[in-house]
């Protein structure tokens, strides 16, 4: 399956990450549900597949997904804590 983000180029059309901060949230809610409906898929890339000679995505899909999920992760801990030293009991 493939999922397309327009954008991931410059003006000389070399590419560049220069897509949304709107298109990576939508990107990463997709994935989410595709991998909870197909947990044995891989996400990569397609400079990532066999035999592809491309460099796009111009940026890591899986590590961009496990910095997102840290970084979600992180987020919802310091949540966690902040509501934690507010409401004791």
């Amino acid at each position: 399956m493939g999922i397309w983000l327009v954008g991931g180029v410059d003006d000389l059309n070399e590419p560049k990450n220069n897509f949304t901060k709107n298109q990576f949230e939508a990107m990463y809610r997709l994935l989410n549900q595709l991998k909870e409906k197909y947990p044995d898929a891989k996400i990569l890339g397609h400079r990532d597949l066999p035999n592809v000679q491309k460099r796009c995505p111009c940026f890591d899909v899986m590590r961009w997904m496990i910095a997102t999920i840290i970084r979600l992760n992180d987020k919802k801990e310091a949540t966690g804590r902040v509501r934690k030293t507010e409401n004791p009991s």
